[in-house]
């Protein structure tokens, strides 16, 4: 800092005619040296902003520094402009003088360098058609329904639908104490059998009746009563090993026909595919 002030003492010792010379010298120096007086300057931009805001802490007088600063950040932005000025002015010149170099030597190595030989032409064999596909293979293969009589595992559980038919009158099984129901109905009979190591509890949501329109059907849960009571097992446990006889009564529409029984897991949570059983009519 003591430096800097010698430096302004002395320069205002100098006459009027020594101030210019350096002035004009200073100037020179600095635009060939653009670049490291702005360095320099932005240097002393920033001590003086420092020691400005101590001074001014302190209540010392700020007008030397004050002038020193702002002299700093003047110069700064002047050689700035002229250093960024001269750096974008030599860029073009060096890019220009590369890219004829390179031209220049490129065109000697083409001199230089024999023509490649023509390719000869290739013969172009005919193309063998692909044999079409089989719409078979690109369909999907489904799985086959099952007939009465065969046994269908899901989920740990065998089923095997032993009879089924139609009817428009269902019977009370206990002696006549619930009149007869008229409608139109599906009987079907099966066998289940639990292969799992723990019970299973059989609900109505394990079978559903599908028509050849995609209609479904549940058990009809007012034909229970219609049902002899050793084959009405619907949310009784069946354990583990032990086959049941069994019986489900669907009510269906009139003209209702193709009759499929689809078979689920007993549990709600199962994730197996549901099984198909054709009734046959």
């Amino acid at each position: 800092m003591q430096l800097i002030q010698n430096i302004v003492e002395w320069f205002r010792s100098l006459s009027n005619g020594l101030k210019v010379v350096v002035i004009v010298v200073s100037i020179i120096v600095a635009l060939l040296a653009s670049r490291a007086v702005y360095v320099i300057a932005a240097l002393v931009f920033a001590i003086g902003l420092v020691v400005l805001i101590i001074r001014a802490i302190r209540r010392r007088p700020l007008r030397q520094w004050g002038i020193v600063t702002v002299s700093a950040l003047v110069l700064a932005i002047v050689f700035g402009n002229i250093s960024g000025a001269s750096n974008e002015g030599a860029t073009p010149t060096q890019r220009e003088s590369a890219t004829s170099s390179e031209t220049a030597e490129k065109a000697k190595q083409e001199e230089s360098e024999p023509a490649p030989p023509a390719p000869a032409p290739e013969e172009k064999a005919e193309a063998e058609p692909e044999p079409a596909k089989s719409e078979e293979k690109e369909q999907p293969e489904e799985e086959p329904t099952a007939e009465i009589g065969q046994s269908v595992e899901v989920d740990e559980a065998a089923w095997v639908v032993t009879g089924a038919r139609q009817a428009s009158q269902l019977n009370d099984q206990f002696g006549g104490i619930t009149p007869p129901k008229q409608g139109n109905f599906v009987i079907v009979d099966f066998r289940f059998k639990n292969n799992s190591n723990e019970a299973k509890t059989l609900h109505s949501g394990a079978l559903k009746l599908i028509d050849e329109d995609g209609r479904e059907s549940d058990p009809d849960t007012d034909t229970f009563s219609y049902i002899p009571p050793e084959e009405n097992i619907f949310l009784e446990q069946v354990n583990p090993g032990v086959t049941k006889d069994a019986e489900a009564i669907f009510s269906v529409a009139p003209d209702a026909s193709g009759f499929n029984l689809r078979l689920r897991g007993t549990s709600l949570f199962s994730l197996e595919e549901p099984k198909e059983v054709a009734l046959g009519f």
